[in-house]
């Protein structure tokens, strides 16, 4: 499946991602900006603290407005941990996601 088909959906429904640390680390974020057959592209790398065996634990944005009140309500759901395959300065691929409780 092309990009041009997957990108409308990831605005939709947007994955953070966040990288496993220790608790006195600051926790960094990043955003899922391509999906491509098995692949996953993460806009976050070397730059951001990526390395190889890194954990990054992926969640899935939700943003609805409230029926009533009309307040815009936001929250995660995480849907499971990754681990980069390849990592670039500013970017990580993650290869065949296995595990995840639903697609990101």
């Amino acid at each position: 499946m092309g990009l041009n088909r997957i990108i409308p959906t990831l605005t939709a429904a947007a994955v953070a991602l966040a990288l496993a640390a220790p608790a006195w680390a600051d926790e960094v974020e990043g955003v899922v900006v391509a999906v491509d057959g098995g692949e996953i592209v993460l806009d976050v790398g070397r730059r951001q603290g990526v390395a190889p065996k890194t954990t990054l634990r992926l969640y899935r944005r939700l943003v609805v407005q409230h029926p009533v009140s009309g307040e815009q309500l936001e929250d995660r759901f995480p849907i499971g941990e990754v681990q980069p395959a390849e990592i670039g300065e500013r970017l990580t691929i993650v290869r065949k996601p296995t595990k995840l409780a639903r697609p990101p």
